[in-house]
Formats: C-alpha cells, structure tokens, sequence
C-alpha cells in the first residue's frame, strides 16, 4: 500500500480535497478503524488520540487540542492507496505540525520496508503533502515563508510546489501544493465559489446583495476576501444542511457542485494531479 499524508489548513478544506479524490471513481471514502491502518499508523494515531490530557484545558480550548488532527481518510477500491487528511490549522499552528512531524519521523526512523500489519498489509511508500492557501500573496513568497518555519526539520528548501522534494525518513518524498498565486485566485473558497454559482447563480448574487460591506456602529466588514466567501457558501448549503458548518456543506453532499462540476475544473484537476500522482481522472 501507498500512503499519503495530507495536511491542510482548515475542515472545510480537507473536505473539498475530500470531494476532488473522490472525484475519481476508483477513490473512496475509507471505511477503516485506526487498528485496521497498516502498521504501525494505527498504533502512531491511536496512542497520539489516547495520550491528550484535555482535562487540564478549559472547555473552548478543548475542541483544539491535539492539532493536527486527523479528519478524514479515503483509498482505492484495491486499497493498494490510501490518503490520510489531517486539519493543520494557518501559519500560527506550525509549531504543533512540527512537533507531530518530529514525532511522525521517529515512528518511521528505521528504513521503511514492508512493514506487516495485523491485516497483512505491507506500507510500501509514505508521502507527505502541505497544502495550504497563497491568501494576498503570490506563490514564491508563501513558499519562502513555508521554507523559513520549516527549514530545520526539511534540511532542504522547496524550490517549486509542484515536485516532490526528496526526505530521509518519508520514502515517497515530500511535496507543498499551493492553491492559488493568481490574480484571482488566492484561497480555496476561490475555486468552490464558481463552481457554486454554476448550481446556484441567482441564490447567490441575492445573499451577496443582502450582505452589506459592513454594519453600521460595528466594525465588521464581512466582504473581506476570503471571509465574503466562506459567508456566501455557508449560507447557500444551509437550505441542505441547516445550522452546518462549511466543513459539513461541503463534504456533505452535492449541494454546492456536483461531481462533474469539480471533473471539468481546471484548478481541482491540477490539485487531484498533485495530490494523487495520476495524470488523469479514471
């Protein structure tokens, strides 16, 4: 088996790049227990969830503990490939990535063979892939501020977000997938928001009316950027999903775009290309 690691940023983001795996029609949603990862994920994972002592946290820093967290995880028909997603949290959460990447490496730290598991299963390749937004600035910078945090755990500096870059410890190597760095794409909501409209045009340019720049007395300017946007999806799946979260709306069903929308998207193919190693969709 073939294992990817995919850290993302937020929920709403591990669910789309949910959405663009299962794209492909041999991709699925995994139905796995961590003791049925093979080894030795499952044990890494599940003593990483049983050793958090959030009694000590107070209840709204509970729900944060233990970042990255794994969400989501899908794999072939074959399960000769699994994809593991992970919700990382922005620039502010590197250190918690590092410490898990740290942590990550010692259980892979002896050269990786064909490792046995209690299902037989054999990890042939581990790959990592940091996906994250461009936000207001263009690819290179973003990728040199990734370089800065992480430049004493990758001893090497990504050149491109493109090619993998070799690792000592992650056979497969490791890759940064940066979405956006265009004039009008800066973040994901960029990419699900033309594909809501092809679905939901009218509903949509109606919320964008209603919501105002900002309120009067208050300083809140909800048309900020990626904010308008995560504002205008989130409201437009309620009718699916009321009281949902985005995460929720979009891994939830065909409510914002449907499965050919996200096939004939320029921009979602080129992140399943990455993130998958394939050419094309099968």
């Amino acid at each position: 088996m073939n294992v990817t690691l995919i850290l993302a940023e937020g929920a709403h983001d591990v669910a789309f790049l949910g959405k663009i795996l299962c794209g492909c029609s041999d991709i699925k949603k995994s139905p796995r227990s961590l003791s049925q990862l093979p080894s030795p994920l499952g044990t890494f994972f599940g003593k990483r969830i049983a050793r958090l002592a959030i009694g000590d946290y107070r209840l709204d820093q509970a729900l944060s503990v233990g970042m990255p967290r794994l969400e989501a995880a899908y794999e072939t028909n074959d399960s000769s490939e699994l994809w593991l997603l992970m919700k990382c949290g922005g620039d502010e959460k590197h250190e918690d990535t590092l410490t898990f990447l740290r942590e990550f490496q010692a259980v892979l730290s002896s050269p990786l063979k064909s490792v046995e598991s209690a299902s037989s299963e054999a990890i042939n390749s581990i790959r990592i892939i940091h996906v994250f937004d461009a936000d207001a600035e263009d690819k290179a910078p973003r990728l040199a501020r990734f370089n800065q945090a992480y430049k004493d755990f990758y001893t090497v500096e990504f050149a491109a977000s493109e090619t993998f870059n070799p690792s000592s410890y992650c056979n497969g190597g490791v890759m940064c997938c940066i979405v956006g760095g265009e004039a009008n794409i800066k973040t994901l909501e960029d990419i699900v928001l033309p594909l809501a409209k092809k679905q939901h045009a009218a509903f949509i340019q109606a919320t964008d009316d209603l919501l105002s720049p900002s309120i009067a007395g208050t300083s809140l300017r909800i048309k900020d950027g990626s904010k308008f946007k995560k504002a205008l999806l989130t409201i437009t799946g309620q009718f699916a999903y009321p009281g949902a979260s985005l995460a929720a709306i979009l891994g939830g069903g065909d409510q914002l775009h449907t499965r050919q929308d996200v096939q004939q998207c320029p921009r979602c193919t080129a992140i399943f290309k990455a993130v998958t190693r394939r050419t094309e969709w099968t």
